[in-house]
């Protein structure tokens, strides 16, 4: 009986954890964020972009709203460096690795790339000037 047994609560103790992983980093991310630095890569050439040119492609600001992953989708809303303000909904995967932001029909994919206390550095792909530009950016929580 115990050979049936032990492996049964492994297996469901292994799936709880896993699908504890997203929701910790939603936990993580809930509050206001601000980018600190950003590198843009066009190919082989990357490079450090200043603040304000981070602020005009990415935004100025990030707020993600406290929620259970399990109701629904979670609710956020970006700070553009004009004032301007947009609300999204986004979902984290199973395994924390990469959060899916939906705002005006358009999803948007951040790579989690590091995830600590305070900062978080992401990765993603945005259209500049008809060009597809890979983009890492770090935030720090406010």
């Amino acid at each position: 009986m115990n050979k049936i047994i032990l492996p049964a609560i492994l297996a469901i103790a292994l799936i709880s954890s896993c699908k504890k992983d997203d929701q910790k980093l939603v936990d993580d991310l809930s509050g206001k964020w601000m980018i600190i630095s950003a590198e843009e890569g066009h190919g082989d050439h990357t490079h450090a972009m200043d603040l304000e040119e981070a602020h005009e492609l990415l935004f100025e600001s990030i707020t993600f709203n406290d929620c259970k992953i399990k109701n629904d989708d979670c609710a956020g809303s970006m700070e553009f460096h004009e004032g301007d303000d947009l609300a999204f909904t986004y979902t984290v995967n199973e395994d924390a690795t990469q959060v899916t932001i939906t705002a005006e029909g358009e999803n948007t994919v951040l790579e989690v790339l590091e995830s600590g206390d305070n900062t978080k550095k992401f990765s993603t792909e945005i259209m500049e000037d008809g060009e597809e530009v890979d983009v890492e950016f770090v935030v720090e929580k406010q």
